[in-house]
């Protein structure tokens, strides 16, 4: 339903100022009804034609996102980097830092992740966001057959967040 009416919303004005808000929760609503191929042209769309937008750091990171889900690793990987290459301390800079880690040790790029991870734990994370950052390059680490560094992440790990879930 709401996809039907922002369709009609996008195609009888599209010179209104929202157009760009609508063309940007269409892809979402295209992509929560599973039509991912659709949603993925309308956030391209949406990225080519509004450059300026303060909607694109967040389409970018959908785009990413969804290409990540449905196994579009270059795609995924491309889109990470756009949006950390244009908003390096945005909004969603720390998030896609770490997917964009998480992406290269689900493909085995190990030294990626780890350089990655590694930059992400200097900017001074959260709680969370550090657990889970040791984590994956602890295991990264172990990717790479290097098991002393693994060890050591494990145990800073378990030092520094003794109740830790990971």
């Amino acid at each position: 339903q709401a996809q039907k009416k922002l369709k009609s919303f996008m195609d009888l004005y599209q010179d209104d100022p929202n157009i760009e808000k609508a063309q940007f929760y269409y892809a979402v609503t295209l992509s929560r009804q599973k039509q991912y191929n659709a949603s993925t042209d309308v956030f391209k769309q949406f990225i080519k034609n509004n450059p300026r937008s303060p909607m694109i750091q967040r389409a970018l990171y959908e785009s990413a996102w969804r290409a990540r889900n449905r196994k579009l690793f270059t795609e995924a990987r491309d889109n990470y980097n756009a949006l950390l290459k244009k908003y390096p301390s945005g909004k969603l800079a720390d998030r896609a830092t770490f997917e964009l880690a998480d992406l290269e040790y689900e493909t085995k790029h190990y030294d990626k992740a780890i350089a990655l991870l590694d930059k992400l734990m200097a900017r001074g994370l959260n709680d969370e966001m550090q657990q889970k950052a040791l984590y994956r390059e602890a295991w990264s680490f172990l990717g790479r057959k290097q098991k002393q560094e693994a060890l050591d992440s494990f145990e800073q790990l378990i030092k520094d967040y003794p109740k830790s879930e990971y």
